[in-house]
């Protein structure tokens, strides 16, 4: 279970709450399961961070596993995306 959670997390790259999670996995894990999980994963330092905001538990993917963008790699995205949308308009 824990795996299918951090393999969505990852993949998605993007702040969920335990419900968005459940929710977008269709009920493959028990809701409990999925915020006991999340948490336990986010306290272990196992591939998830954990805001709290209020009563509010965000989780999103630890963004050190992605690594850094160099200059060059930089510039190569911006020149993609500005292709992109040359051809958009």
């Amino acid at each position: 279970a824990k795996a299918k959670i951090l393999e969505y997390m990852v993949a998605q790259n993007r702040p969920y709450s335990a419900q968005n999670v459940f929710d977008n996995l269709h009920g493959i894990i028990v809701k409990s399961q999925v915020q006991s999980l999340m948490e336990q994963m986010a306290n272990n330092n196992e591939g998830l961070v954990m805001k709290v905001y209020g009563a509010q538990k965000v989780f999103l993917a630890d963004q050190t596993r992605f690594g850094a963008c160099d200059d060059n790699e930089v510039a190569e995205l911006v020149a993609r995306v500005e292709a992109a949308e040359a051809q958009v308009a």
